[in-house]
């Protein structure tokens, strides 16, 4: 009886060792295949990336220009009528003082 049940044992442990080895030798092409994978999409994001920073490089410095324009023609437009503001807060804060008092 015991000589059955050994065979009948080294049966099913070779076919469990079978499958567990073909399970092993799945997950091992699996992972290589997702390594690949996971390369070739890091490597497409990264190309994309850059084709974004291409395209987006000229029109940020545009748009630093047309700011640099603006400031410029602000400062300018304060340095030339400094006095007459200096003037209208002066008279708003009397006529503000004024009224409160």
């Amino acid at each position: 009886m015991s000589f059955l049940l050994l065979n009948g044992y080294g049966e099913s442990l070779q076919h469990c060792k079978n499958s567990l080895y073909n399970i092993i030798n799945c997950q091992k092409s699996t992972m290589s295949n997702f390594k690949t994978d996971m390369i070739i999409l890091l490597l497409l994001w990264i190309v994309a990336l850059i084709i974004c920073i291409l395209i987006t490089t000229p029109f940020y410095y545009t748009i630093l220009k047309i700011e640099n324009n603006l400031w410029n023609t602000i400062r300018k437009n304060v340095y030339s009528h400094y006095f007459e503001l200096k003037e209208a807060i002066t008279e708003r804060l009397k006529y503000a003082h004024f009224r409160q008092t």
